[in-house]
Formats: structure tokens, sequence, C-alpha cells
């Protein structure tokens, strides 16, 4: 845990310090520029890695992250005396370190805690993808969303055995590979430090900027947001879990960052320009950073911050006096620009596989109505269901009454409705409408449910301030009519207590209900072979509960790299060195490339077969053991200059992520799997149980 520790730190680093001194740079406030680092981050990180790319740079934190930092010290020197100050809403320093305290503290206890160790590996099937690239950035320096593959290196690149090297947003993967670069750290350990520090870090800063942006003037608002941002369990805690989609996440912790910039830019003053280009390029940058997380975060804030720009179309200064007719042709204007866009890109193919994915309806209208409204958006249709909030459900409909009665405000009603609704059609029709509405998501309930939780934040943070005034003033009542003095501070404190006590509350049982209940769950032993074990059930379940019940079940479920084979790799890596290993990636060896360094030839146990696989990919797999009778083998061997043969245990396949579709064919790797200690041209190496390394010996 320690390396998973360090690691934070330095992706805490990457993440703040550079956009931070840019910022301030622009004489941004030392408030803002914490809020806004981590987008300005991720996006000049992004393109600076892209552009590394385009010219052939290596990149490297010296090459990807000191350009950045020498920029923002320069533009404090040189740009900075010139400009003024922005008028941006004020938002102290305590208050930002409230965030960050509650986040990191929530955060540890609940996430870090859990893990079984730092360099856990999700036992889940996108895990692979992130793994691979992140590995292969670290080694390559080619940290490209152009062109994505686990075979970055020159090296690798001649050996592909499946050549496609395509577009796919990585710049939370940079990230990660910056991290494994600087430390020497393996990619599962960077994986998990990002996904710490984004959802419970960088989340909490973005969300105090877009709440200091909404409730400009409102300075209890943002306090009170403290208690909300990490409390609602449809984000960040399922998205965790779920998948896993970690670019996914990185984007949507962002998201509220971008969407400040853009409010931002929007209260400015006509007359300061200046202020104007400032946050116009910030915008760029953290649009930027959205788009190369995950593009579905573009749509996200599209359809978060339309109403808000609409009433601000509405109420334009010089507008208020025209017309109807002439006030509405300016929202009006922007509404059918919105349509227009949505229809278009419904239509090109670049997002054409995503609109593809249909995830199937999960409850009837009444239900789900009941799920929306317990803050239960996922509510039986994940495996492992996540009970009512029906504290914070309460908060959230007493914000709704108090933003339907302010001007200002009223749109974060309208953003929290069509985000509500998206979730009650994606989880109750199957037909073209879900598409429409929730295919950039690819109709996942989970991903939708996470936009509509972030929504109910602002107004579950109105509900606490006009809950903890309303208390307030009731004990004031109280204490003059007993003549006792009121403390506010005390009283507020008790009450936030009492809050965190109640929202993340465990499960329990009661003394006069039903006994608990126990399901058993498999777990991954340290010898190799899977065990059960009895998870006890409480009868009262609480959202927080179901989390850690969540966690307990899936971080315990068999790996198909069992702790054993993490150790032969381990051993095998002091052999082979970089020489390339062949190996069968269903025996959980394809995790030996990104979680040991071995350069396995196999790196995936996907894409076999398809049109664009090599002939030499076909020999290896189907005939590798009679490479000593066959020399179309051997040419192939020869081709790759491969080395070594890498051989785990196979007897779990089936009941691993790996057969998660299950469309697991042993025979697609036949040949390599029957090399056996008596096939002629391979001689063993290492051996341990089961595990075998052989060195090819053919003339």
């Amino acid at each position: 845990m320690a390396w998973l520790g360090l690691t934070t730190l330095f992706v805490l680093a990457e993440l703040l310090v550079p956009g931070y001194l840019v910022l301030r740079g622009l004489r941004i406030s030392r408030s803002w520029s914490l809020c806004w680092a981590p987008s300005v981050s991720c996006g000049a990180i992004a393109l600076w890695c892209q552009a590394l790319a385009l010219v052939g740079v290596f990149a490297s934190p010296w090459t990807v992250l000191l350009p950045i930092v020498v920029l923002g010290v320069l533009a404090r020197i040189v740009i900075g005396p010139r400009l003024a100050e922005p008028g941006l809403p004020q938002i102290r320093l305590r208050v930002v370190i409230l965030y960050a305290a509650v986040g990191v503290i929530v955060g540890y206890l609940l996430f870090v805690r859990q893990l079984p160790a730092g360099d856990y590996v999700y036992p889940q099937y996108d895990v692979m993808q992130h793994l691979n690239l992140t590995t292969a950035f670290s080694q390559s320096g080619h940290m490209s969303s152009l062109e994505t593959s686990p075979y970055l290196t020159a090296a690798d690149m001649a050996i592909d055995p499946t050549p496609n090297h395509a577009f796919y947003p990585a710049a939370y993967h940079s990230i990660c590979a910056l991290a494994t670069q600087a430390l020497g750290v393996r990619a599962p350990v960077a994986l998990n430090a990002a996904t710490f520090a984004f959802s419970f870090l960088v989340y909490p800063l973005a969300m105090l900027s877009f709440l200091a942006m909404a409730f400009r003037g409102l300075d209890k608002a943002q306090a009170a947001g403290a208690l909300v941002v990490c409390s609602l369990v449809s984000f960040p805690w399922v998205v965790i879990i779920w998948g896993p989609i970690y670019p996914n996440l990185a984007g949507m912790a962002l998201l509220p960052c971008a969407s400040s910039i853009l409010m931002g830019l929007t209260l400015v003053d006509r007359g300061d320009g200046r202020m104007r280009v400032r946050l116009v390029a910030l915008l760029a940058l953290s649009a930027t950073a959205l788009a190369l997380m995950h593009p579905n975060t573009v749509f996200a804030a599209i359809v978060t911050l339309l109403p808000y720009c609409l009433w601000r179309l509405w109420d334009l200064p010089w507008m208020r006096e025209r017309k109807v007719t002439l006030r509405l042709m300016a929202p009006l204007s922007l509404f059918l620009l919105a349509i227009g866009f949505w229809a278009l890109c419904l239509r090109l193919p670049l997002f054409s596989e995503m609109l593809q994915e249909n995830w199937p309806s999960f409850a009837v209208p009444r239900q789900q109505l009941v799920n929306i409204l317990g803050l239960a958006f996922t509510f039986d249709m994940l495996p492992c269901t996540f009970s009512y909030q029906l504290l914070l459900a309460a908060m959230v409909l007493v914000g709704f009454a108090c933003a339907l009665h302010d001007r200002e405000r009223r749109w974060l009603c309208a953003t929290y409705v069509i985000w509500c609704y998206m979730c009650f059609v994606g989880a109750t029709s199957d037909g073209e409408l879900k598409t429409v509405l929730t295919g950039f998501w690819y109709t996942d309930p989970v991903r939708v449910a996470a936009c509509a939780a972030m929504a109910a934040v602002p107004l579950a943070t109105l509900g606490i301030r006009w809950t903890h005034e309303l208390v307030l003033e009731l004990v004031r009542r109280y204490n003059r009519w007993r003549g006792h003095q009121t403390h506010p501070t005390k009283a507020t404190c008790f009450l936030a207590a009492l809050f965190f006590v109640l929202v993340f509350m465990p499960g329990f049982d009661l003394p006069w209900s039903d006994a608990p209940k126990y399901r058993m769950i498999n777990y991954a032993s340290d010898t190799g072979s899977v065990l059960k074990r009895s998870l006890t059930i409480p009868n009262v379940h609480t959202a927080f509960g179901d989390w850690r019940l969540a966690t307990d079940e899936l971080f315990d479920l068999a790996s198909p790299l069992f702790k054993n084979e993490r150790a032969f790799a381990d051993r095998a890596r002091k052999i082979t060195g970089d020489s390339l290993v062949i190996n069968d990636p269903m025996d959980g060896s394809f995790l030996a490339y990104p979680v040991c360094g071995v350069r396995c030839y196999y790196r995936s146990f996907v894409g076999v077969g398809d049109t664009n696989e090599t002939e030499a990919s076909k020999l290896v797999r189907l005939h590798l053991s009679e490479a000593a009778t066959r020399p179309d083998v051997r040419a192939a061997i020869r081709e790759l200059d491969a080395q070594y043969v890498l051989k785990l245990d196979l007897a779990y396949a089936d009941v691993s992520f790996v057969n998660l579709r299950e469309d697991l064919n042993f025979v697609d790797f036949a040949g390599i799997e029957s090399v056996s200690d008596d096939t002629p041209g391979f001689e063993r190496v290492l051996v341990a149980g089961k595990l075998r390394l052989y060195r090819i010996a053919l003339d």
C-alpha cells in the first residue's frame, strides 16, 4: 500500500501543479486555481502528449510535465503583471480544504481500505484494455489517442498479431503512464492511484467550482455542498466498480469544472475582453480534456448546461425590454442548434460502435419512478443492488422546491428532470428513443445514473442549506424560550456529523427481524485455486452498506492471474528479459505483460481469428508444438524472434472474467497449450507445479 500512496501523490501532483501554475500565471485566484487545475492539466497533458507523438519525441515526465510547468512560471512572470484578477465568485481557501478533506477521508475509508492490495487488478473485462494501453504508453513514450494499441514500441509493432492502431481517447492512460515511468510502478498501481485521485479529490474540487458559480452570493451553500459531493452512491462509488470504466470516471469527475468555466464565461462583463480570452482558452483546454477522457462527457456537458444557456440567453439585459417573440429567438436558435448537433452525431461513423450497444430494460415504469425518487437509479439492475438514500432524496426534493422559487437557479431543476427522464427511458424501454437519448453512453444505465447523481448534488446542497437554517432557527427559538445561549457552530458540527453517520451507515441487523442471510462467493487462493467463503447479508440495508458488500464480493473474485502465477511470472521475467515470450492469454498470462513486465506475444484473449490477424500468429497459436517438424512454423517463430514459451494454469479460465462473454474456446490456442516437457524443440528452464517456462531450442 505504500507504493499506492506514493503513486497517488504523484498523480495528484500531475493533476494539480501544472494547471495551478498556468492559472496563477493568468491571475486566477488561489482557490479557483486549485479547483480548475485538474481540468487544465489534463487538457494540456493530452495535447502535449499528442504533439510529441506527432513529431516522434519520447513522452516522459521530463518532456511532458516540465514544459507545462515552465510555461506556467513564464506566464506568471511575463503575462501576469499585465492582467487584472477576474471577478469570479469568492471561494474561501478553507472551503477548498474542507472539500478535499472530506473526499480524501471517505475515499480512504471506503475505497483504499477495501482494496486487497495496492497493485490489485480489477477482475472484469475492460481492465485488459486499460492495463495494456497504460503499459504500452509507458514503454514506448508514444502517448497518442490517434494510434492506440498494446503494441507501440518499434519491436512490438513488428510482431503485433492483429495490427489495428485505432483512435481511442487516452488522456487518462497518459496520466497513468507518466506515473509508471516516474516511479517504476506497474500499471495496476497507477490505475488504482488515478481512480482515487479523480474520484475523491478532483471531483470534489470540480463540484465546488460548479456550486460556486451556481450559488453566487450563497456562501453557506458552498460549505453545505461538502456534505453531498461524495454522498450519492451512484457517483462516484458505483462507477468505480462498474466495467471498469476508468476513463469515463475521470471525464465525469472533470465535467463540473468545465461546466463552471463556461458559466463563468457567460457572466463576464462584455467590456472585459482579456478575461473572455482567458476563459475561452481555459474552456478549450477543459473541453479537450473531456473529449480525450471519454467523448460522452462532452454530451453530458451539453445536457447539463443547455437549460442554463437557454436561461442566460432569455435573460440577457439588453433583451428584457423586447417582445417575447424577439426574446425567444436566441434561446430557440441555440436549442435547435443543440438538437441538430445531437442528430448529426447520431449519424457519424465515429459513434456508430457506441450506438450499437444496447443494455436491456430492467424496471417497470412505476418502479423506476420510485427508484428515481429514492436516488437508486439502477435499483434491481446491478448484480448487487444499492438501497435507496432516503435522507438525501428528501434533501433533493427540498432543494428542488427551493430552486423552483429562485429565478436564477430554476434551470437546475430542468437539468435534473432531463437526466431523470433519460434514466427512466433507459430503465423502462428498449426502442429507438432509448438509443437517441442514451446511446452516447452505450445505453448503459450506470453511466446515465452517474450524470443524474451529479445533477442532484446542487439540489441536495440547496436542501441541506434550507434545512440547516430551519433547524438553527428552531434551536434559537427553543433556547430563547428556555433562556439558554445558542452556539450555531456547535449545532452545525453536530448536524454535519449526524448527516454523515446516517448517509454512510453500514447495513445492520434488527434483533426482532429475520436472521441475516448468507451468500457464497468465489475467491482466489495463494496456491492458484478458486475457493468459496460465506458473505453475511444484513437484514437492514443501507446504500453504503450495500457498497461494502459489493466490494467485499467483487474484490475477492478470482483473477485469471493467481498469486502463485504472478510470482512465477516475476521469476520468468528475470530469465526472459526483453525477449518475446509466446503465451496462451486464456491462462491469465495476458496480465503478465502489464502486471509483471513479461514481454508476452498475446496481450489479449480477443481478436484472434479476425481478418487482420497475421499468418505468423495463426501458425504459432494453432501449431506451435509442431515446430520441430513444420518449416512454416519455424519460419514464423524466426520472423517473430520469439525465444520462450510461458504456460500458466488454464484450469480456472472458464470461471474467470476471461469467459465473461461465454465465448471461451480452448482450441484457439491449441498449438501453445499442447507444448509439454516432451515436445521436441522446447527446453524447460523454469517449473513450479503446473507452471512452465520453456526456451525455444530449434536448429
